[in-house]
């Protein structure tokens, strides 16, 4: 399940580069380094539900969020969520009468990173097996 797998870190698609470079032509270089830390902030919201979404219910939540992207305000944040949205790089999520910003990149790497590990895990009992088969033909 999803609460044993643990992201350290995320990789971004190349099919994201665009909308990346999009922040940074409209917000500069700090705009880019804000939407970076915004996705990495999604991604560590692995043991908090919902997964990889951030709670920005009310003014609070927006004021904490301003802040951990370092704006100077709560408009601004919220411009340049609206922006990252237009991107396709972040939403809003309405849930249990909570709002929160999620990040489908986010989702699409924790799901593209279990798929992956399902693979491996599958691959090496299959090794694994073949391996033991052969030891047991051998040793009779």
């Amino acid at each position: 399940m999803a609460s044993d797998v643990k992201i350290s870190y995320i990789n971004l698609p190349v099919t994201f580069d665009q909308a990346l470079d999009g922040i940074a032509y409209d917000h500069g270089e700090q705009g880019l380094g804000k939407a970076l830390r915004l996705l990495c902030a999604c991604a560590s919201q692995q043991s908090k539900c919902p997964e990889y979404m951030l709670d920005v219910t009310g003014e609070k939540g927006w004021k904490l969020l301003a802040g951990r992207l370092r704006f100077d305000s709560v408009k601004d944040c919220m411009d340049f969520i609206s922006d990252m949205r237009a991107e396709g790089l972040c939403a809003i999520v309405a849930e249990d009468g909570r709002e929160y910003v999620a990040c489908p990149i986010v989702s699409a790497c924790v799901d593209a990173y279990k798929g992956k590990s399902e693979r491996a895990k599958n691959a090496a009992r299959a090794r694994w097996s073949k391996k033991n088969e052969l030891e047991g033909g051998e040793s009779e």
